[in-house]
């Protein structure tokens, strides 16, 4: 094993997520960072922090050498418009393709919210080409607000037994635990699943999988 090195900037440093591409070529390391002066823990106010991005290009000769790893970059243009920012998650598909999930409260939310009760977005941003889109927020039917945490992903979808079934696949599948309104039913939370298809920014309304009638 290699000798532990350091990654992350100065100020608060924590929630990292790795994914490495199924080449074995490249690594992705995100996590999150508050480095606003003043601010030592994340009950202060709820701006200021930022999603970091550092990209591993391995180097077959020496694949231990920390100068693989690119200095962090931030991925959020305006990180203030997404208060509250947590859970960034990373996974690739591909060399520089893939996606970043992240939760966060709606832009209007006050300062001392920490939305650790309910009120959480799930956000996530397409990476392609080595570069990450605007983020998109995940809406149940008719725009319905959903709210949620602790998110998961899964890629390269297996096909269908059945073969004439008129069944696409999703490019990404996301579970999470979902969560409602304080005082709602839905506020004692629940399993729920969404997909997103190739090249889309909408995600399916998600289904839950732990309905009361059978769990």
């Amino acid at each position: 094993h290699s000798q532990a090195f350091k990654l992350s900037p100065q100020g608060i440093n924590i929630e990292p997520s790795i994914s490495t591409a199924p080449s074995g070529a490249k690594s992705y390391c995100a996590w999150l960072n508050d480095s606003t002066p003043g601010h030592k823990n994340l009950f202060d106010p709820n701006r200021g922090r930022q999603i970091l991005i550092s990209v591993y290009t391995k180097d077959p000769a020496n694949p231990d050498d920390p100068n693989q790893w690119s200095a962090p970059e931030g991925v959020l243009a305006a990180p203030d418009d997404f208060p509250g920012l947590l859970e960034p998650k990373v996974i690739l598909n591909g060399d520089d393709s893939g996606l970043l999930v992240f939760t966060a409260l709606d832009k209007g939310a006050t300062l001392r919210d920490s939305g650790l009760g309910s009120g959480r977005y799930l956000y996530a941003a397409r990476l392609q080409g080595g570069l990450f889109g605007e983020p998109f927020r995940v809406h149940g039917k008719c725009f319905k607000r959903e709210y949620g945490y602790e998110q998961s992903f899964g890629f390269d979808i297996p096909d269908l037994v059945d073969p004439f079934a008129k069944f696409k696949k999703p490019e990404w599948v996301m579970s999470y635990q979902g969560l409602g309104d304080l005082g709602s039913r839905a506020a004692s939370g629940n399993v729920l699943v969404t997909t997103l298809a190739e090249g889309s920014e909408t995600w399916s309304p998600p289904v839950n999988l732990t309905p009361d009638g059978n769990i």
